[in-house]
């Protein structure tokens, strides 16, 4: 029997520092007192308007040259982009291909946009080429999906060399790219997104649900261009499933022009940071990849235990995690691996308590060590 929950490190949240309530006290109060803000509860604008897709450029300026505000649409959140641009590019029945281990999400995603998802191997540096290579040539796909930095569940982060042979590959066959970069804004000195070294094939999306915070449901797509977009979207103005809450579309602008969200965002990049030398700490001698300042780190199960069952035992134990079995994307092989979402908790002490206890729960072995990406 489960017993009451000690720590949950199964959802990737972000940690939420004091600077989002104090921004979200300050940004209420002006928007309650702004007359002409009212309008925002009675009435919403597909994919934006002028000034939310002008803020949306100004934030992805932290990972590119600020995109053309024509090429980019505001949705509500990543699932919703990642489904609009399903939709739009395959019909029921069409290939798409993912990373063998990839966001656990997609696989329902595919299910709802009715497509086939085909894995592609990894290794340390991401998607691997001559994989991608020769799933394009048997399955004939019409979307590539990556998550090439902070790779969720690996923590890998894919190098420049890497992603231009990545590229190579798409433009070689003609398939379009989705390339989930959603804790960029973390990490803005990862190498360059595949969209400014393929910006004809690839649809960038930039969620905003890891880098301020997770309640918002703001995500921003960068389309190939403009006309990319407005076709995508054209069939769907009458329908709001996909638009971003007006509101939380302001809050975020406000954010973004007065210099919260830079603040917010240094802040939770801090608080990764912080919890991951605490994991370092409490951890030592166990194996799992991460990186410094990243939400989840890796870890390798002990001998004797399945992921499955290192799950089912840390949760008799009050902690919660997630197999490998949840990020492996159709026959892909499944490591001896849990993920941990450190930035899960709502405060430090409980990811204190959380990993003592995952830390008792696996005998250190003698060759085990903690792989830091680079």
């Amino acid at each position: 029997m489960q017993r009451d929950i000690v720590a949950d490190f199964t959802r990737s949240i972000p940690p939420a520092p004091p600077e989002v309530g104090d921004a979200l006290i300050n940004t209420l109060g002006a928007i309650a007192a702004d007359p002409g803000a009212r309008m925002l509860l009675h009435e919403s604008k597909p994919g934006g308007g002028p000034e939310d897709r002008l803020a949306a450029a100004r934030w992805m300026a932290r990972r590119m040259p600020a995109p053309e505000p024509h090429r980019l649409l505001l949705t509500n959140g990543t699932q919703s982009s990642l489904l609009l641009v399903l939709r739009h590019l395959a019909a029921p029945g069409d290939a798409v291909l993912a990373e063998g281990l990839t966001y656990g999400s997609i696989g329902n995603l595919a299910e709802r946009a009715r497509v086939h998802l085909h894995p592609v191997d990894l290794d340390d540096d991401g998607m691997v080429p001559e994989s991608l290579a020769a799933a394009c040539r048997k399955f004939k796909p019409r979307l590539i999906y990556c998550n090439p930095g902070y790779h969720n569940p690996t923590t890998t982060t894919m190098s420049l060399e890497r992603r231009h042979q990545i590229v190579a590959v798409a433009r070689r066959y003609g398939v379009p790219v989705f390339e989930d970069d959603v804790l960029g804004a973390l990490h803005p000195d990862t190498p360059p997104p595949i969209a400014t070294l393929a910006p004809e094939l690839t649809w960038y999306s930039m969620g905003l649900t890891k880098s301020l915070t997770q309640g918002l449901r703001v995500g921003y797509l960068l389309g190939p261009d403009g006309p990319a977009a407005e076709a995508m979207t054209r069939p769907l103005v009458r329908l709001s499933y996909w638009v971003a809450n007006p509101l939380s579309a302001e809050v975020v602008r406000r954010w973004i022009d007065g210099g919260q969200a830079t603040a917010i965002a240094a802040a939770i990049h801090r608080e990764s940071a912080a919890r991951q030398r605490l994991a370092a700490r409490l951890l030592h001698g166990l194996h799992y990849d991460t990186q410094d300042a990243a939400m989840h780190l890796w870890l390798r199960v002990p001998t004797g235990h399945t992921s499955h069952s290192y799950a089912a035992a840390a949760a008799e134990r009050g902690v919660l995690v997630r197999p490998a079995e949840m990020f492996a994307v159709d026959s892909h092989p499944v490591p001896l691996r849990v993920r941990l979402s450190l930035s899960t908790p709502l405060d430090r002490a409980q990811v204190r308590r959380g990993l003592e206890i995952i830390s008792a729960l696996s005998p250190h072995e003698r060759q085990a060590n903690i792989v830091r990406r680079p």
